[in-house]
């Protein structure tokens, strides 16, 4: 489903050996994701609004839980995917390919007499990944390191916060990060200043 971004495109001349390419390899690498968009539940029903129409169990993953799922069609066929992060008063789910804004109009087609609101943040929240096997030493930097797998943590920045979970789009993998589109440029200066090339 998911296509990791091509890293070696940060190369000027595109091939592989060096900049971008060997801290993927040796180091770390920032990169934007601008693909993945962000849809919020919030209200009483959320989870179980949730479990109806996603393909994993949305309801087991405790506070602090990450969640991977699928969208499906009515013949059973992936439509979109999903990584669902459950916070303490809503869920916040990491719509990957462009599709946050068609997920929101579908969830929110099927709100009847669930108490939920599906909230559309693509404008409001961005995603960066961080790939490579140095992805410790620079989230150290935020004062956090990887999460467990299906876990993710949220890190206080300027005013307001970082969401990281694992995810793994290169061999190495690594964590993405969402966080306020106006706080990217500041995210990136932090996560290269501490040492991830971008």
């Amino acid at each position: 489903m998911t296509v990791p971004p091509d890293l070696s495109s940060f190369r000027s001349d595109g091939a592989p050996g060096g900049g971008a390419w060997a801290a993927l390899h040796a180091s770390a690498v920032v990169a934007p994701l601008p693909a993945v968009g962000a849809v919020r539940l919030t209200g009483p029903d959320r989870s179980d609004f949730l479990h109806g129409q996603a393909a994993a169990d949305v309801r087991t993953a405790p506070p602090g839980g990450s969640v991977r799922t699928l969208f499906l069609d009515v013949k059973g066929h992936a439509r979109w995917e999903a990584r669902v992060q459950r916070r303490k008063d809503d869920l916040h789910l990491a719509v990957e390919d462009g599709a946050a804004a068609a997920v929101a109009a579908h969830l929110s087609r099927h709100v009847i007499f669930d108490a939920v609101e599906v909230h559309d943040l693509s404008g409001t929240l961005a995603t960066v990944t961080v790939q490579g096997p140095r992805v410790d030493a620079v989230l150290a930097a935020l004062g956090t390191g990887v999460p467990e797998a299906d876990r993710f943590v949220a890190v206080p920045f300027e005013n307001g916060e970082l969401l990281i979970h694992p995810a793994r789009r290169s061999e190495a993998g690594g964590v993405d990060v969402h966080l306020l589109a106006p706080q990217r440029p500041a995210v990136l200066e932090a996560l290269q200043r501490a040492g991830a090339v971008g």
